[in-house]
């Protein structure tokens, strides 16, 4: 889509929409945005506290992995007693 549109009106007409385009006001009007109501775009920026879920990393000499909190709790249930005695100092850490 960028590719026509560059090919339509040229590189720097595409680079620059962003820049020209009020996506704040619009993106308040959305049902989504309607949180935002009534606050300007830098005091929103100011205050945005993003959510994202916990991950859980794990390392063992060279090798770790990186799992979703979810995914953890699941291997973790599956382990032997012994192993979750060893991954419990990771999991209080969560």
């Amino acid at each position: 889509c960028l590719q026509n549109l560059a090919g339509m009106h040229g590189t720097m007409d595409v680079i620059n929409v962003p820049n020209r385009l009020p996506f704040f006001p619009i993106y308040k009007n959305l049902e989504e945005g309607e949180v935002y109501t009534g606050k300007s775009l830098p005091v929103a920026a100011k205050n945005y506290k993003e959510i994202k879920p916990k991950e859980v990393v794990v390392y063992v000499g060279q090798y770790f992995g990186i799992f979703p909190f979810l995914e953890f709790l699941k291997i973790y249930a599956e382990c032997t007693l012994e192993v979750r005695q060893l991954l419990d100092p990771i999991l209080a850490k969560v």
